[in-house]
């Protein structure tokens, strides 16, 4: 298994080496559970908070009941408030269809969080600070200046956007 390296322009300090060391470990979980968005940690994070996605890639995948899903937008269910279970594998989201919301269990591999948006709550889902949280506080080229602070002090990261995930407080 190869890991991904930093993000350059990261700075490294002892603290930050001994912390990230502590992150590989749910990193390998993930790897075995197959889907970020299947791990414990990040659906601790989605009991209070939802990601929104845009479904993609589905269709044409040999389910053709869930084609009229593609490109439409979804958002994560926390546990307390699915009407159903999801299958084996797959996350409940739900979705506007017609007027009214409704909810449907969905292989994460067609879930594309949206772009990251300035000044928002940020679920690192990719490399070693995976599951961590932190806000944007801007951005440099095409990386994502996320403050985390876990620790007394702030510190802040460089990610991509394909390494983030937007949180967003429930609203009923």
């Amino acid at each position: 298994m190869q890991l991904q390296a930093r993000p350059r322009h990261s700075r490294q300090s002892p603290r930050e080496v001994r912390h990230s060391s502590q992150f590989l470990d749910i990193k390998l979980i993930v790897c075995a559970l197959e889907h970020w968005l299947l791990s414990p940690v990040i659906r601790a994070h989605l009991q209070s908070k939802w990601i929104l996605f845009q479904i993609r890639g589905i269709q044409g995948s040999g389910n053709g009941s869930m084609d009229a899903y593609e490109d439409k937008f979804a958002r994560t269910v926390p546990v307390a408030a699915q009407i159903s279970q999801p299958l084996d594998g797959e996350v409940i989201v739900s979705l506007v269809r017609g007027v009214c919301w409704e909810q449907i269990s969905i292989d994460p591999k067609f879930l594309v969080p949206l772009e990251p948006t300035g000044g928002k709550d940020v679920v690192v889902i990719d490399g070693p600070w995976f599951s961590i949280t932190g806000i944007i506080v801007g951005q440099e080229n095409e990386s994502y200046i996320i403050r985390f602070m876990l620790l007394e002090d702030p510190w802040d990261e460089l990610f991509e956007a394909n390494q983030l995930a937007n949180l967003e407080l429930l609203r009923p």
